[in-house]
């Protein structure tokens, strides 16, 4: 399962401590980010419905970082 795999990822992301981890062969139908359960986010970038899925890419932000980058961008009132 998909979603479990991705849940197992983002544990052991947090215990080594990482700010970004770049995942590939994501095998998603999915553009956009995902707020995972323990908050960090993953911002995906699959194949479109109708094409069978084999490919993909990802990047797992850590929650911290994307609280960072929107309190700075909100301060300098940059989109």
């Amino acid at each position: 399962n998909l979603n479990e795999k991705e849940e197992v990822l983002s544990e052991e992301f947090e215990q080594i401590r990482m700010d970004l981890l770049a995942v590939t062969k994501t095998k998603r139908k999915v553009k956009g980010c995902i707020n995972l359960k323990n908050g960090h986010y993953m911002i995906l970038e699959g194949v479109a419905e109708a094409v069978r899925a084999r490919a993909g890419v990802g990047v797992l932000i850590h929650k911290e970082q994307m609280e960072n980058h929107f309190k700075t961008t909100a301060q300098n009132g940059h989109k």
